[in-house]
């Protein structure tokens, strides 16, 4: 079954959609002061669906702001810490300020969706299907 949601604020549209009990929130735009609400709003109905998994798409993100870098540590910390929870970024306006500031350390990062849900079924198979 696959449930999706579509929308956009001060440039930023943010799109939820959820197939499999994975959850994917895909943000294009700017993620600044301005427009973290609204991503902030979309993680937090994801996280109180109690997803298996949790995949924040951020690869048509052109600013990534310390406001938006907040969003994905309390998301983190938000989430069940068994949760997968993985970015998806590849360019230096998201992917290299989240190595520099260690986010991937603490998240899993890929450089495309299909690799996030290809570690997401590996690592299913690697639990037997438990949560992690």
């Amino acid at each position: 079954m696959t449930r999706s949601t579509d929308t956009r604020v001060n440039g930023l549209r943010v799109e939820s959609s959820t197939r499999d009990r994975v959850t994917v929130i895909s943000a294009d735009g700017p993620v600044d002061l301005a427009t973290c609400p609204v991503l902030v709003e979309a993680i937090n109905a994801a996280l109180a669906t109690d997803p298996a998994a949790l995949v924040l798409e951020l690869s048509k993100v052109d600013i990534l702001g310390s406001a938006g870098l907040e969003v994905l540590v309390r998301t983190r910390h938000a989430a069940d810490p068994q949760m997968y929870l993985a970015l998806v970024a590849d360019g230096p306006a998201t992917s290299r300020v989240i190595e520099i500031t260690g986010l991937n350390l603490v998240m899993p990062l890929h450089k495309s969706l299909d690799d996030a849900m290809a570690a997401w079924r590996a690592r299913q198979d690697e639990t037997g299907g438990q949560r992690g």
